[in-house]
């Protein structure tokens, strides 16, 4: 995930599998700054689960949410084998 330099506000994503599950949530972004991955927060099995991603506009001041998109993701569980 990453929140591009042009970006004047951090963000922060959640990601929801269709039961409801928080499935994963990242750290707060500031603006020219990313991750490569973020921790699984629920034990899924191996495989393709369907999920919603929100991806939260934080006010840089106070970290109150100023707004949000969501877009349905697939998130995609491997083994360590």
């Amino acid at each position: 995930m990453e929140n591009p330099a042009a970006n004047l506000y951090p963000i922060q994503m959640d990601v929801e599998l269709e039961d409801g599950t928080l499935a994963a949530s990242s750290p707060v972004l500031p603006p020219d700054s990313h991750v490569e991955s973020i921790p699984l927060l629920a034990a899924l099995p191996a495989g393709v689960h369907e999920a919603e991603a929100r991806i939260f506009v934080l006010d840089p001041d106070s970290g109150e949410i100023l707004g949000y998109v969501s877009c349905p993701v697939t998130l995609t569980v491997q083994t360590d084998d």
